[in-house]
């Protein structure tokens, strides 16, 4: 029982100061002019960010259908041939283009 109003007072105790010492620090004053208001209103428009990310979205389109401009297709195949004699491998490999 002592135990644990123990810890609970040094944990009071710790959080009490670590409250205080974030209050005490002084907050950071940050002037702002009629012209950079203006000018964080446009880059951070919603309309822009939509408007970027599908710039975006058509640049990696393009990007990717100019990768590969032909589609080439390699094929393989591989098994058993049964002959009176037994069985040998055959094998076959294509390229298409």
């Amino acid at each position: 029982m002592f135990r644990r109003r123990l810890i609970g007072l040094l944990l009071g105790v710790s959080l009490w100061t670590s409250s205080a010492a974030a209050q005490e620090q002084p907050q950071p004053i940050v002037e702002i002019t009629h012209e950079r208001a203006l000018a964080l209103a446009r880059q951070q428009a919603p309309a822009l960010a939509a408007a970027r990310a599908r710039a975006r979205e058509a640049e990696s389109q393009i990007e990717a259908a100019s990768v590969w401009r032909f589609n080439p297709q390699v094929s393989a195949a591989a098994g058993p041939r049964f002959r009176s004699k037994g069985t040998i491998p055959q094998w076959s490999v294509g390229a298409q283009q």
